[in-house]
């Protein structure tokens, strides 16, 4: 599965985040690196093209309801809503195909490690 990183934090940031937290991914894509940020889908359809990959085969994974509104209208399979600290409620503004407490949680969901 390849995994790509979209965030709407700048690059400086997410880079120290990623060194922090060891996050496998294959792409970072970050508001310094697009035009117009989630949840516009066009953040989403640049990772998907570096990544060589079509919405009709990618999740959107996300802990806002605007990732998941970035995955919906970029034409994603599915959108994943990461509750973390939050209830269910936190998504009702565009609700997720499913939730997970957190990434953890949510990893079976993608098929074996």
């Amino acid at each position: 599965i390849k995994v790509g990183i979209v965030t709407r934090n700048c690059r400086r940031v997410s880079v120290g985040l990623l060194a922090r937290f060891a996050l496998p991914h294959h792409l970072l894509l970050t508001r310094d690196d697009v035009a117009r940020t989630k949840p516009n889908p066009e953040h989403l359809w640049e990772a998907l093209r570096l990544l060589g990959e079509s919405p009709h085969a990618a999740a959107m994974v996300g802990d806002h309801w605007m990732d998941v509104q970035a995955g919906v209208r970029a034409g994603c399979a599915a959108t994943l809503g990461v509750l973390g600290r939050n209830d269910a409620s936190w998504f009702t503004p565009c609700p997720p195909t499913a939730t997970a407490r957190d990434l953890a949680e949510a990893a079976p969901l993608f098929g074996p490690a």
